[in-house]
């Protein structure tokens, strides 16, 4: 049978964004309706196949939106690590001086000193 199971959600506890982000996840296996009310979001989920077991729709739900919660977290407090790993990638692709094997700023346009591809991973 496919019913229906609404989950109140607390605004000030989990924002719009995971809200949604978790909706988005659970489209492929539920039908997902989002309404606002007051200070609560209020989320209709229902089965689109009837799965064999019973299932707690409720722990699914949860279980995705805190996912998102740690997720996002996560980015935030990683972002300047990522943000460094990439600059030095992208420092390392740039112009260095064959011989001393540093970067000269004094050198950087002069064709000779550019290594486009030190570690040939555009070769095929």
């Amino acid at each position: 049978m496919n019913e229906k199971t609404k989950i109140k959600v607390n605004s000030g506890i989990y924002d719009k964004d995971a809200v949604i982000r978790t909706i988005e996840i659970l489209s492929n296996r539920f039908y997902c309706e989002l309404e606002s009310s007051g200070s609560y979001f209020i989320i209709t989920i229902s089965e689109k196949f009837s799965l064999s077991s019973e299932v707690n729709l409720n722990d699914i739900f949860f279980d995705h939106l805190n996912n998102q919660v740690i997720r996002r977290a996560v980015f935030e407090e990683t972002k300047n690590v990522r943000n460094f790993i990439v600059g030095k990638a992208l420092f390392e692709t740039e112009a260095f001086d064959e011989q001393s094997n540093y970067f000269d700023i004094n050198q950087y346009d002069d064709e000779d000193n550019y290594i486009l591809d030190p570690k040939n991973i555009s070769d095929n």
